[in-house]
């Protein structure tokens, strides 16, 4: 016997993998966000060695090549910034899709209780009609055969 909430329940199946699926991507930019996080962190500390090298006998070559250091692992570190931002704002939209994911399984989820629920007050309406019906006849039967 089909269900009478059978196409509901497979739209129901469908939202709740679509989810899943969401909440998977969630956790791989999740995952992605943190690694750019340890690498913003060791180009700061890269920097920061670059940056406190000091030279030994102060000559021009060592004090251009120091410059050189701290200006690539500044610009390393900018560019690690940057990609964090990137991630981090990837991330965001993919809460959004997850929670707009959940949104829309959850809106099935209630209309299928909702319709079970006036299919049970409507099954309760029957059966007390019918419960009145019976009891109405027993009554008008009595009343046509006193014994």
């Amino acid at each position: 016997m089909k269900s009478k909430y059978q196409a509901l329940q497979s739209l129901l199946r469908l939202r709740k993998y679509a989810l899943e699926k969401e909440e998977q991507k969630l956790g791989e930019r999740t995952r992605e966000e943190t690694m750019k996080q340890v690498e913003c962190v060791r180009s700061m500390e890269d920097l920061n060695v670059s940056y406190q090298h000091t030279v030994g006998d102060a000559k021009a070559f060592d004090f251009l090549r120091r410059d050189k250091c701290v200006r690539e692992a500044g610009n390393r570190h900018l560019t690690d910034l940057r990609q964090l931002a990137l991630v981090q704002r990837a991330r965001q939209a993919q809460i959004e899709n997850t929670l707009k994911a959940k949104q829309r399984a959850d809106m099935i989820e209630k209309v299928i209780l909702n319709r079970q629920h006036e299919d049970q007050l409507e099954m309760d309406r029957k059966e007390l009609k019918q419960m009145d019906d019976v009891s109405q006849n027993i009554f008008n039967f009595r009343q046509v055969n006193p014994n």
